[in-house]
């Protein structure tokens, strides 16, 4: 906390500002901000076709509220490997590649950025005014750690938001066991692929 003895102003760094009504709130969103976060968690994947079926989902949402697809499904054998497990790292590899594949291809307006996934949020937030943005916000920014994993398998180089990634996700780093890796990987992606998908229903008009 800095305070300035001469105007009797203070501020906390770590939280420029606050609206609060009460002491109590305050020192509870000094605590939030101050707290640690809490450790990754490692999910388990337990149904082969969970992730398929949430991309799904968000894509027949996606196209009530907008009157077009999001999801440009990529060929059977390519997106099957999403329902398979792994056992080694070229196979954890080829699953990462998928899965970012379809994340980029999302059918958002807009050339920039590069990847549909990293539109969304804007796109989201420019036509439902009832949007959830900080759960799509979230959502948006956990997937993308799921491109950061994968560029950086296939383009090898020294990344410094690589261990923050495999963080994000509930992943050692280095991977060791892939096929755990992978299940983690499945099951964060559904998880933030399901809040998109609750995020534009309940703010569909």
């Amino acid at each position: 906390m800095r305070f300035n003895k001469t105007s009797l102003t203070g501020r906390i760094g770590a939280l420029p500002s606050a609206d609060c009504d009460t002491l109590d709130h305050y020192l509870a969103d000094i605590a939030a901000h101050l707290s640690p976060p809490g450790p990754p968690e490692a999910l388990s994947f337990t149904e082969p076709r969970s992730l398929l079926r949430a991309l799904n989902f968000l894509d027949v949402t996606y196209e009530l509220v907008f009157g077009e697809a999001l999801v440009v499904p990529p060929p059977m054998d390519r997106s099957s490997l999403l329902a398979l497990d792994v056992d080694d790292e070229a196979a954890y590899n080829s699953g990462l590649v998928v899965l970012t594949d379809i994340l980029r291809d999302f059918k958002v307006p807009g050339r920039s950025p590069g990847s549909g996934l990293l539109r969304l949020e804007e796109h989201l937030a420019d036509e439902l005014p009832a949007l959830d943005r900080n759960a799509v916000h979230q959502a948006v920014q956990l997937l993308d750690q799921i491109r950061v994993i994968r560029n950086s398998a296939v383009h090898p180089k020294p990344r410094p938001e690589l261990a923050a990634a495999h963080n994000a996700l509930g992943l050692g780093f280095p991977v060791r066991d892939f096929t755990a890796a992978w299940d983690s990987v499945r099951a964060h992606a559904e998880r933030a692929v399901s809040n998109l998908q609750e995020a534009i229903q309940s703010a569909r008009p």
